[in-house]
């Protein structure tokens, strides 16, 4: 709702607790400076995998961690 009335893409972060690589992407890339810039021009969501398996399986996401750039309605841009 907040990307469509912003006008905005959604940036969504698969991932998962057991997933060493998801845990260091968190830490290490998300928590750069220059990312969270960047990321300033979405709006921003987690999916945990093993809690949200139709959001996975909707986006067609095979492997942790990844990554989707959608609009407000659901339509996969990357």
């Amino acid at each position: 709702k907040q990307a469509g009335e912003l006008g905005m893409p959604i940036a969504i972060v698969f991932r998962a607790d057991w997933c060493h690589w998801c845990k260091k992407l968190e830490e290490e890339t998300l928590t750069d400076s220059n990312v969270k810039s960047m990321m300033m021009n979405y709006v921003f969501l987690t999916v945990d995998t093993d809690k949200d398996s139709s959001t996975t399986r909707k986006f067609g996401v095979s492997g942790l961690p990844s990554y989707v750039i959608t609009n407000a309605s659901g339509e996969k841009l990357k």
